[in-house]
C-alpha cells in the first residue's frame, strides 16, 4: 500500500526548512506547482488549527505557492486523518496532527478506518504543546487541588471538558481523575472552539486542552489556569 503524507504534530515548519535546503531538486520536480492542502483534523480555531494557519501562510510565502487549510473535525481526529490517508500520495495533501489519531486512537476505538504504521508517513515532529486545565472564573478555586477537592465532594456539579474522545486532553482527564482517586465527570467536544464557548460561558466548569487557544483569555483573566503539563510556569 502506498505511503501517504501526514504530520505528526505541526510538522509543516520542518518540511518547510528541508524543502528551502533542497532547491535544486525542487526545481526539478516542480513541487509545488498547485495550490496544498493541509488537512487538520479538529476544527477551526483550536490549538492544532492556530499553528497550521500560521504555518501555511509561512509556506505560501516561502515557496510562492497556496497551502489551504482544510478543517475536517471529528471522531477524535479520525475523521480528518483518514482523509489524509485515503488522498492521492502526490504531496498535494499533507496532513497536521496530533498524537491522538496518530498513536492514541486505535487503542481507544474498536475500528479504525485507517492504519497509521501503515496507510500515513511522518514527516517530523516540530512543536510540542502543554496541556492546560483552565476553569470558569465563577468555580471558587484557585488551584488543581481546590478544584480536584470540589470535584471530589460533588462530583455531578464539576464538569471537565475536553476536545474529543481520544484526545490528549481527554487522557490527561481521565490519568488525573484516576490519581486522585476522583469520580471526575468529563464531556468530549467536538474541538476547542466549542468547548471554549461553554467554558466561557459558565455552564461548563472547567477544561483540559492544549494550552494555545486558551492564551488569550487566561492573559485577559476571562479564565483561571489551574495547571499546565509544561516544566514551568506559563508566564501569561
Amino acid at each position: 500500500m502506498n505511503r501517504r503524507h501526514l504530520n505528526t504534530a505541526l510538522a509543516a515548519v520542518a518540511m518547510a526548512a528541508g524543502l528551502a535546503g533542497t532547491a535544486p531538486a525542487l526545481a526539478q520536480q516542480a513541487w509545488p506547482n498547485k495550490p496544498v492542502r493541509i488537512i487538520v483534523p479538529f476544527p477551526a480555531g483550536g490549538s492544532t488549527d492556530l499553528v497550521a494557519r500560521y504555518i501555511a501562510q509561512g509556506l505560501s510565502d516561502k515557496l510562492g505557492q497556496q497551502f489551504i487549510v482544510d478543517n475536517r473535525g471529528g471522531a477524535g481526529g479520525n475523521i480528518g486523518t483518514d482523509a489524509v490517508a485515503k488522498a492521492a500520495p502526490d504531496g498535494y495533501t499533507i496532513g497536521l496532527s496530533t498524537s491522538g489519531p496518530l498513536v492514541n486512537n486505535k487503542f481507544l476505538y474498536r475500528t479504525m478506518p485507517f492504519d497509521s504504521d501503515k496507510d500515513l508517513a511522518p514527516i517530523a515532529l516540530v512543536c510540542e504543546i502543554p496541556l492546560v486545565i483552565a476553569s470558569n472564573p465563577k468555580v471558587p478555586a484557585k488551584t488543581l487541588k481546590e478544584f480536584m477537592q470540589l470535584a471530589k465532594a460533588k462530583p455531578a456539579d464539576y464538569t471537565v471538558g475536553q476536545p474529543g474522545n481520544g484526545t490528549i486532553g481527554h487522557l490527561a482527564a481521565e490519568q488525573l481523575a484516576m490519581v486522585t482517586k476522583t469520580k471526575l465527570t468529563t464531556a468530549p467536544y467536538r474541538g476547542d472552539t466549542p468547548m471554549m464557548t461553554d467554558l466561557l460561558g459558565g455552564s461548563l466548569q472547567a477544561s483540559s486542552a492544549p494550552i494555545t487557544a486558551f492564551i488569550p483569555n487566561l492573559s485577559a483573566g476571562k479564565l483561571n489556569g489551574l495547571a499546565v503539563t509544561s516544566n514551568t510556569r506559563f508566564p501569561g
